[in-house]
């Protein structure tokens, strides 16, 4: 059983006041939970491929909405067929509406210079989960541990998660498929280099299990609750959220090591006080998942705005349970956290007070919230009579819950000093900010409404988070609705230049049709929806070359030395090298892999924590191809 320890937290304070214009209407968005079995009429239209450059296709699906408030991962990257390059490994949902709800989770990869292949990587019989649906999926590629060089994937069927393996030798799911489930739905998990599994499952208004999180020893035979997010924290007011103020999907990731671990959600209520604001809140671990603390970065909702917290803007941002934000955790211990910042404030040039929708970004080593995105584009309308939601007439011209620039996510360098975030927001027909957005008219059927086109965005930092460059275009082909970016988690370096590894998708006809019936003007499905992946190449000013080249191949020795949990080991390669890093007992039996991946040339260093290891000798091993080097390292508890 893990123990839980928590910290106190430090409750921002309303910095500034503003008085609000009499002709704005500042209301919250109400967000709508879509029906996971709401069925509509299928639009068979052609789809006309765009023009410029899309990414590769993966597969189609006719299913239009990917998440509800946090993507969980989609993407992972291992070198599947040993060329010593990273290969990209993928997971979704491929659901067609008109078959009478059936629908997969995808498992895509491409290696050997051989086009994208897909298949089902869980069982679609009716023997394992009584469904023959599974859906909402997340996949890992395993390094270390009994499951090293297989890729883990969780989804949900039935209100109940599930797993299963993909051998990345042989590219087949492992059989017989898992029948042990964890109660619930929307998963996201962690796997560490030890074989520990740390996984959790989100809210469902049909089966109310609100973030529980479960740990696993033996590769998923059997899955022990260790505890639900943030309970027990005097900081946090578990029993004052609504039944409907918890996140359906709380986002979990790791650092390369295992050492730091991070998930976080956004809770109604859930902060002390008697006003009980909205919160953001984020739970970590330092020492492999053995112990927890809970954090509170973020505070206010509507009806309780706190100013103040995002230095570089004026804004209050609305903390709530659908605010949809993702986290990340690099090799140092620091976490970073985006978030759709939408909120009120006071957009630049303005004394009025309105609604506005940053991307917000934060980070455990700095605690500050920054708004990354241009300015001109956290405004409610364009200025040409397009409104996100038309507060006199009301409409919504955004898509499914994606309201103004929504889903962001965030990858980083290991050592954290480079951090890229990527998100959705409207498709301009000109210039970024100061032109009209791309507005689809409707498709003419029975839910037809005025969707704007969404294009991909980025902005990237080069120290650590605290400054940002300019936001550009990721992807963004004219009259195409690219939608639900992820990136890989790490930022992959080659000399002066970082590359990212990302899939979308791409909405054959704008709207999410999965709200039809509950949200007017979301038009129809279509079969032609499709997944798709690419890369993002820039140049950097803190590459591996300007700080870390190495001359030779090199291991030394861990410090400290006696050690009880953790040590560092660092190592050098003079070269682009194939890198395993693994620990053995005095017997010669590998009990732990550290590293199994590609890296560049120039010194890394990894925290190896033994705290589920006995005391004594044990040798750890660096191994490129072109050069082994072993040392002793004593463990003493």
């Amino acid at each position: 059983m893990l123990k839980k320890k928590t910290i106190s937290v430090f409750i921002f304070a309303l910095a500034c006041s503003l008085t609000i214009a009499q002709d704005k209407n500042l209301v919250k968005e109400n967000w709508v939970l879509p029906s996971d079995q709401n069925q509509a009429v299928i639009s068979q239209d052609e789809y006309n491929s765009p023009a410029l450059t899309p990414g590769q296709e993966l597969f189609k699906t006719g299913y239009d909405y990917m998440t509800n408030n946090a993507m969980s991962p989609m993407i992972d990257l291992y070198d599947i067929d040993g060329d010593g390059i990273l290969d990209p490994l993928m997971t979704g949902m491929q659901r067609f509406p008109d078959a009478a709800g059936q629908r997969t989770q995808r498992f895509a990869y491409i290696a050997f210079g051989a086009p994208p292949d897909n298949f089902s990587a869980f069982d679609e019989t009716n023997g394992t989960s009584g469904s023959n649906t599974y859906g909402w999926g997340t996949v890992q590629a395993c390094v270390g541990g009994p499951l090293d060089g297989m890729a883990l994937l969780f989804a949900h069927s039935n209100n109940q998660t599930f797993h299963s393996t993909v051998d990345l030798t042989t590219l087949v799911p492992t059989t017989p498929f898992s029948t042990v489930s964890l109660g619930g739905n929307y998963p996201t998990f962690v796997y560490l280099p030890d074989g520990t599994i740390i996984a959790g499952v989100g809210h469902h208004t049909a089966n109310i299990v609100n973030d529980t999180f479960f740990v696993s020893t033996d590769q998923g035979a059997t899955f022990n609750g260790i505890f639900k997010l943030g309970e027990g924290d005097a900081n946090f007011n578990y029993s004052a959220i609504p039944s409907t103020g918890f996140p359906s999907e709380s986002p979990m990731w790791k650092s390369v090591d295992g050492m730091y671990l991070t998930v976080a959600g956004g809770y109604d209520g859930a902060g002390v006080g008697t006003a009980s604001p909205d919160i953001v809140y984020l739970y970590g671990s330092t020492d492999g998942g053995a112990t927890w603390f809970g954090t509170i970065p973020g505070v206010g909702s509507g009806t309780t705005p706190i100013y103040g917290q995002v230095v570089n803007r004026n804004y209050a941002p609305y903390f709530t349970n659908f605010g949809q934000l993702n986290v990340n955790v690099d090799n140092t211990g620091v976490t970073h956290l985006v978030m759709n910042g939408y909120g009120e404030g006071t957009l630049q040039g303005s004394t009025d007070t309105t609604n506005v929708f940053a991307t917000l970004y934060w980070n455990s080593a700095n605690q500050e919230w920054i708004s990354i995105s241009n300015p001109l584009m956290d405004a409610p309308g364009d200025g040409f009579g397009n409104f996100i939601t038309n507060t006199t007439a009301p409409t919504r011209t955004y898509p499914g819950n994606g309201i103004g620039q929504a889903y962001p996510n965030v990858s980083t360098s290991d050592d954290g000093r480079v951090v890229f975030v990527c998100w959705q927001a409207m498709e301009y027909t000109g210039a970024i900010g100061t032109t009209a957005w791309n507005m689809y008219p409707g498709d003419g059927g029975t839910y037809t409404g005025v969707i704007y086109y969404t294009d991909l965005y980025y902005a990237y930092s080069e120290d650590g988070g605290a400054t940002w460059s300019d936001v550009s275009i990721l992807k963004g082909d004219p009259d195409v609705m690219e939608m639900y970016p992820y990136c890989a988690r790490t930022i992959e370096y080659h000399g002066d230049t970082a590359t990212v590894h990302y899939v979308y998708m791409e909405d054959a006809i704008p709207g999410i049709a999965v709200f039809n019936g509950q949200v007017a003007g979301q038009n129809s499905w279509s079969n032609d929806t499709r997944w798709l992946y690419d890369t993002m190449t820039f140049q950097t000013t803190v590459g591996v070359k300007d700080e870390i080249v190495a001359n030779n191949f090199s291991l030394e020795q861990n410090y400290p030395n006696p050690f009880n949990p953790s040590t560092t080991i660092n190592y050098s390669l003079a070269e682009r090298s194939a890198v395993s890093l693994k620990v053995y007992d005095v017997l010669g039996n590998e009990v732990v892999k550290l590293i199994n991946t590609t890296q560049e040339a120039g010194k890394h260093t990894i925290n190896f924590n033994a705290s589920k290891l006995s005391s004594g000798l044990y040798i750890y091993t660096l191994n490129t191809g072109n050069f082994t080097s072993s040392k002793k390292m004593m463990l003493l508890k």
